[in-house]
Formats: C-alpha cells, sequence, structure tokens
C-alpha cells in the first residue's frame, strides 16, 4: 500500500480572561479515502478499517 498524508487543522480564540475558549477544527479537510488498518489472515482474506472522511467541528469551552 502507498503512504498517504492527511490534512487537518485548528484555529480558535480565548478571551484574556480564559474563561471562554472556542475554536473551530477539520480532519481530513481534503477527504481522502484511506485505510486505518488492513490485516490479511492466514486463509488470504483481507479485512480493513476505513478512515474517517472529512470531519470537522466547533468546540466552545468555559472554566467557572
Amino acid at each position: 500500500m502507498d503512504g498517504y498524508g492527511l490534512l487537518g487543522g485548528r484555529i480558535g480564540l480565548r478571551s484574556e480572561d480564559g474563561i471562554l475558549d472556542l475554536s473551530v477544527f477539520a480532519r481530513n479537510l481534503l477527504d481522502k479515502d484511506h485505510y486505518q488498518t488492513l490485516s490479511p489472515n492466514a486463509y488470504g482474506v483481507v479485512t480493513a478499517i476505513l478512515g474517517e472522511p472529512r470531519t470537522w467541528g466547533v468546540t466552545l469551552r468555559s472554566r467557572f
């Protein structure tokens, strides 16, 4: 299997007092089809776990 790379990132803002923290994130930004694992067994069958598709979200944290 050929090598590959995945692109992801996170950027955020935090209030000066540190009480609020807001960030947006993305994983597998280019939506690359990939496998987490490929495992051949003794009978010639190959099992695989597919990698996550493009995922994005927002995180809001608060301290009190």
